[in-house]
């Protein structure tokens, strides 16, 4: 039997656990998120079935898929701060750093997923040069081209010049409307442009060469370039085909 201090203790804690519930304040309030991911062809066109693109957050053990028309959703999710990943087989997997969940229902941007290129390019190495007022670099394209393949190229000081941002100072990626099968290209930069980003003149710059689908996400307001990893402060593009050019180098006039 409660004596009468103990009984009016019990008589207290209930009602302010009651209260609390009442105003919709819990103790640990728990989240729901959601939000839409497309998937586009090599050409640019978004796919009109969008299902099964996996959308997890912090890591593998939450996790769930899209709807045919891109939805998602998750539930339960405690309060916190998270990462979300949208990954898809053959294309590059787009992360978001550092959303805060506060309790409630939260809606996160459009994600748009591009599939890594197949096609490679190579930088011919007999025609890179620098005569003070710019830099020429020629190349071709090889393999099954979409009707835009698109070039991404890394500039640094030391031959393993890579996509890693630890080894390069400047990246430039650009696009060739209409092209065709083992396409040639042609591209010059002003040597400001080396100066103002980070090398010198008489400096020794080497340069690789990745195909992407960077350029095509400008069509979508909505579409992420690239990210930031915070743990490492680099930048990451998730389109990149992993096969590197050949790496060529110049000396900057």
């Amino acid at each position: 039997m409660y004596k009468p201090q103990q009984l009016l203790f019990l008589v207290f804690v209930l009602t302010v656990f009651y209260a609390c519930t009442k105003a919709g304040s819990p103790i640990n309030p728990l989240q729901e998120i959601s939000g839409y991911s497309f998937r586009y062809d090599v050409n640019r066109i978004k796919n009109t079935d969008n299902s099964n693109i996996t959308v997890s957050a912090n890591g593998d053990s939450i996790l769930t898929t899209t709807k045919s028309n891109g939805s998602w959703l998750l539930s339960n999710l405690q309060t916190g701060i998270y990462t979300f990943s949208f990954s898809y087989p053959g294309c590059g997997t787009m992360k978001i750093f550092g959303t805060r969940l506060i309790g409630g229902y939260q809606a996160l941007d459009a994600v748009s997923l591009y599939p890594v290129p197949l096609y490679n390019v190579t930088l011919n190495s007999d025609s890179v040069s620098s005569d003070g007022f710019g830099v020429y670099l020629y190349g071709f394209f090889s393999g099954q081209l979409p009707s835009s393949p698109c070039i991404h190229l890394f500039f640094g000081k030391n031959i393993n010049v890579s996509s890693d941002a630890t080894n390069y100072i400047y990246d430039f990626a650009f696009t060739i409307e209409g092209a065709l099968d083992n396409i040639e290209f042609e591209i010059v930069f002003p040597s400001e442009l080396f100066i103002s980003n980070g090398f010198n003149s008489g400096d020794t710059v080497y340069v690789g060469a990745y195909t992407d689908c960077l350029l095509a996400q400008s069509y979508n307001s909505n579409a992420r370039i690239f990210y930031i990893d915070p743990d490492t402060d680099k930048k990451i593009y998730p389109n990149l085909n992993p096969i590197r050019s050949n790496v060529l180098k110049f000396i900057l006039l």
